[in-house]
């Protein structure tokens, strides 16, 4: 895993300002609804993180930017990623955990009791939203 414990240090306890899913969409259709995620944390200060065949990555950017040069027939939309009970409350914990026999979920729960989970199998992830 990359740098699980760091990604746990920047987040627990941040405020969650705001929540972005980059999609993946090929010629028009849905084909990852949460490729990557984007929690902002402070302004100009996103926490820019996804899970890619069980392997959790994260890295600390200005913005919420999503993929520009995509391939022809591809895009990459950001979309809001929300439930109630997310924005504006902080972050309890955060846990990653493997899911068998290749895959791994990503789970943030908030002050408020609502949570989510980035959860990747058989190397496509999808979103948990729990209000």
């Amino acid at each position: 895993m990359c740098d699980f414990d760091g990604f746990r240090r920047a987040v627990e306890g941040a405020q969650c300002l705001g929540l972005l899913a980059q999609e993946y969409r090929r010629d028009g259709d849905l084909v990852s609804p949460a490729n990557v995620l984007f929690l902002q944390v402070a302004p100009g200060r996103w926490l820019r993180f996804f899970l890619d065949a069980g392997v959790f990555f994260w890295r600390e950017v200005p913005a919420a930017v999503g993929i520009t040069d995509a391939a022809p027939g591809d895009s990459y939309p950001l979309v809001p990623a929300s439930a109630p009970g997310l924005v504006g409350s902080r972050v309890k914990a955060a846990e990653l955990r493997a899911v068998p026999p290749d895959g791994a979920r990503l789970a943030l729960r908030f002050a408020s009791g609502a949570g989510l989970a980035l959860v990747n199998e058989t190397d496509e992830s999808r979103l948990e939203l729990e209000p």
